[in-house]
């Protein structure tokens, strides 16, 4: 037994004192009294027992990172089921998983090890971040080990801080070398380029790779998807050089991807490929995206000295790195899926942290009838797609058959399926429909099930969760059922104009067509039109029967791989069809006041549209040109999206509904003015401030300098926003607020994932931003080339400091783990054990009970 508090103990000395100077009337109570007196003496001396049991805890970081050998991968759990059997009664075993993030896939409390997350992340070892949650899992007061089951290879925070923390606690760290093969490696180390040149310069590209033996290399450069460079290379064992001349072209950032292969078999194959951004500055075009490859609106705005690149849309997707060539988009008359999912999300992203301007066009592939409703980009226009009943010209009444075979329960994301997206597209179509519409919805496999028989739109509303659960039940749909079904309920709609849209996979259509040309021309006879919605592309097995209905149905077929992209293409195809969203009839617009904000001249009076999209004004939107008639609808409408700048023009610029507009001698001066609007050059931070970054070891640090002489005040800290763009993801948005180095620089930072570009804009409070050059690694850190034993030596040195060891058998560790010290306060205790006493004395002295044998009285 330990006192914490001996000192308390002196009082025994005064306790026996009093009780011999005072002694009580009888025995029994004298000793009631002395036990009492004792027992508060020892409370307050805090006595603990202490003794030495057995267990302890042991925390397994296992490395799931893209370095790891396959093979190592694979073991690592049938190891923990190992280690988990093995443990002795008492000892615990908790399991931590890592790549880019760590995760705890199992706790000490856990009987047997479940598996590993799914989520952790990419292109990183975060090993530091792993230890720190291991040893989080040890309780304090416990023995413990930490297992590293690792190639050694980490990136990231420096796990030495980790592991001062382990030894600061005592609990050893030990690792279990997992390491690829000893194969030969032709890596890539450096490729290095200068951050930025201007327009027309000559410029080196220059690469250092790591040879493992003399001999050839072979090389390939390219920009742009073109090849630059190739040849073969005399390498020599060791670092090896190679350097490329490149002229700097058209504005914007060129990506450079260099390829080196040997005669070996590849150790890391993923190093042999490196990429490389260099932006060409000066001033920027407008990027106009047309139907077709040549633009009326296009070569009006180079007439008045703009510089304008013409593009139809769908040659290329649009990327961060090929938008900030620009200073502003144009979307002249383009459909939503023409500029992809994809291109939409990094072209908000770009508009709203970078400070991209954004102009759209109107026409019958624009706003709603061009699928923008839902789109990333809708919640950035100063107008809304919204359907209005007051601009219905007719009620309809539209069957829906939905495809819900086998293929739709195929994942499409987010835990959702595709059965799930076309769910969500059937009930979007609801909700657009006006309350005098029907609808009717119809699930089909090899059979039809009417999920909602044709009735008024409101008792549709009434039963959403219907469709919200249609499933995918197995087997190939049937087209000809599909028609036959959705026939018969549109014969039931009082309505006389009638829409049937089908939805397919547009690779699994083929099971049982029938004759479906026939029930379509009997549609066609009828007065009812067709529509297809295909799951995939137009180049799908089974593609050419929804676009053969579409055609004989005087409907259209909509394609799309995205399953993302279905409620906006079945929205699409509802404004199309109800004709509310595009007037064809001419009406006259004029200017308003606001014209003057946004630069513009007197033009005098304008010619009548053509046709124009009708759609409504935003709250804190700005109108600055609106029809004439009695609905004073928006024609010229703007405002500020974040950082950036949008205007909509919902008329026609270049085409059959634009054709007055475009005889007018001021046309040019109108377009001219919205462009430039758009087009504003901003982004530059004030005088006596410089932002640069630069990029070492994975990570992208941005500094923001501040004049000395100037005095510099801020109402909060500035911020970087990094938009991250990976490949068939939208972009990311982390923000990071600025953290002071010195009295004059500020920074911020942030780890590089090899697959990704990088686009930083530095942010300050009063609203000012300044958008830098794009940045990303050759390759994933992960595969960065290390010297030979660099792995081995990071996680020998983490065992040196912490009292740890390499393992060979795993069995060894539960007997490694020391005895467990354990305590046990006996304080609360004695408290209890006086109270009770005071309590029985107190109770005899009042009561007389409990009565003593006499010779205690």
């Amino acid at each position: 037994m330990t006192f914490l508090a001996p000192i308390w103990l002196v009082l025994l000395v005064p306790l026996a004192l009093a009780l011999l100077a005072w002694p009580s009337p009888s025995g029994a109570q004298r000793a009631l009294r002395w036990a009492f007196g004792l027992l508060l003496v020892l409370a307050l001396a805090d006595p603990v027992l202490r003794w030495h049991g057995r267990g302890g805890t042991l925390v397994v970081v296992a490395d799931r990172s893209e370095s790891m050998p396959p093979d190592a991968l694979a073991r690592q759990k049938p190891l923990l089921e190992l280690l988990n059997k093995q443990r002795r009664p008492g000892d615990a075993l908790a399991v931590v998983a890592f790549r880019q993030k760590a995760e705890i896939a199992m706790t000490p409390g856990e009987p047997a090890f479940a598996g590993f997350p799914s989520e952790l992340g990419q292109g990183f070892s975060d090993l530091a971040g792993a230890v720190e949650r291991a040893l989080d899992l040890i309780p304090a007061e416990d023995a413990g080990r930490v297992l590293i089951l690792s190639d050694g290879q980490w990136t990231g925070a420096e796990p030495a801080a980790a592991a001062t923390r382990a030894a600061l606690r005592g609990v050893p760290l030990d690792y279990q070398l997992q390491r690829r093969p000893p194969l030969a490696d032709l890596a890539i180390e450096q490729f290095q380029g200068p951050e930025t040149v201007a327009r027309g310069q000559g410029f080196i590209v220059s690469a250092w790779y790591r040879a493992p033996a003399d001999g050839p290399v072979q090389y390939v450069l390219k920009s742009g998807g073109q090849v630059t460079a190739r040849g073969t290379a005399q390498a020599v064992t060791g670092r090896n050089q190679l350097l490329f001349r490149e002229m700097a072209g058209a504005l914007g950032v060129r990506e450079y991807v260099l390829d080196v292969r040997g005669a070996q078999p590849e150790a890391v194959p993923e190093n042999n490929t490196a990429r490389l951004l260099v932006s060409v500055s000066g001033t920027r075009p407008l990027l106009c995206f047309s139907p077709t490859a040549s633009s009326g609106l296009a070569r009006a705005l180079r007439a008045a000295g703009l510089e304008v690149v013409n593009r139809q849309a769908g040659d290329a997707p649009l990327t961060l790195s090929e938008l900030v060539r620009y200073t502003g988009v144009v979307l002249e008359n383009v459909p939503a899926r023409a500029v992809g999912t994809d291109g939409l999300h990094n072209l908000a992203a770009w508009v709203q942290v970078a400070g991209g301007g954004l102009l759209l066009t109107g026409g019958e592939q624009a706003y709603g009838q061009g699928g923008y409703l839902h789109s990333p980009v809708e919640a950035l226009l100063p107008l809304s797609l919204e359907m209005r009943r007051e601009h219905r010209k007719m009620s309809l009444a539209i069957a829906i058959a939905l495809d819900r075979s086998g293929s739709m329960a195929a994942p499409a994301g987010n835990g959702r399926t595709k059965m799930d997206m076309a769910n969500l597209g059937t009930m979007e179509v609801i909700r657009l429909l006006a309350d005098f519409d029907h609808v009717a919805v119809i699930a089909v496999d090899t059979e039809s099930h009417v999920v909602l028989p044709m009735d008024s739109v409101t008792r549709a509303r009434a039963n959403l969760d219907r469709v919200r659960r249609i499933e995918s039940m197995g087997g190939g749909i049937c087209i000809q059922e599909a028609l036959e079904t959705a026939i018969n309920e549109v014969r039931k709609a009082p309505q006389k104009n009638k829409h049937i849209i089908v939805f397919a996979d547009a690779s699994d259509s083929r099971q049982h067509p029938g004759n479906y040309r026939e029930l379509v021309e009997r549609c066609r006879a009828a007065g009812v039109t067709v529509s297809a919605v295909g799951m995939g592309t137009a180049g799908d097995c089974d593609a050419d029967i929804l676009k053969d209905i579409g055609a004989r149905g005087g409907g259209r077929a909509f394609f799309s791989a995205v399953p993302d992209e279905l409620p906006a293409l079945f929205a699409q195809e509802t404004f199309v069809v109800t004709g509310s969203s595009f007037s064809d009839q001419p009406v006259a617009f004029q200017f308003t006041p606001a014209w003057l904000e946004l630069g513009g001249l007197n033009l005098g009076a304008p010619p009548p549209l053509d046709g124009y999209n009708i759609c409504y004004l935003r709250k804190d939107a700005l109108c600055a040109a609106q029809t004439g008639d009695k609905d004073r609808s928006p024609v010229v409408a703007f405002w500020r999206a974040g950082a950036g700048r949008v205007v909509c023009y919902t008329g026609e610029a270049d085409g059959r509904f634009g054709r007055q507009l475009g005889q007018w001698p001021r046309a040019g001066d109108f377009f001219t003015t919205l462009a430039r609007w758009i087009a504003d050059e901003r982004g530059t931070l004030p005088d006596g401030m410089l932002a640069q970054r630069s990029v070492r070891d994975g990570l992208c640090t941005v500094d923001l300098y501040l004049d000395p002489e100037k005095n510099h005040s801020f109402a909060r800290r500035p911020s970087v926003t990094f938009l991250r763009e990976r490949p068939g993801a939208a972009p990311l948005q982390e923000r990071v607020p600025m953290e002071w180095l010195a009295p004059d620089q500020l920074q911020s930072r942030v780890l590089l994932d090899g697959r990704e570009t990088v686009l930083p804009v530095v942010e300050l409070p009063g609203g000012e931003h300044q958008t830098l050059p794009p940045v990303c690694l050759p390759f994933s850190p992960e595969f960065a080339p290390a010297g030979p034993g660099r792995g081995e030596s990071a996680l020998r040195k983490l065992a040196a400091a912490t009292g740890g060891r390499e393992v060979v058998e795993l069995a060894s560790l539960w007997q490694a783990l020391p005895p467990t010290a354990r305590t046990v306060p006996l304080r609360p205790w004695l408290w209890l054990a006086a109270l009770l006493l005071a309590l029985v004395d107190i109770l005899r002295r009042r009561t007389g009970w409990p009565r003593w044998p006499a010779a205690w009285r």
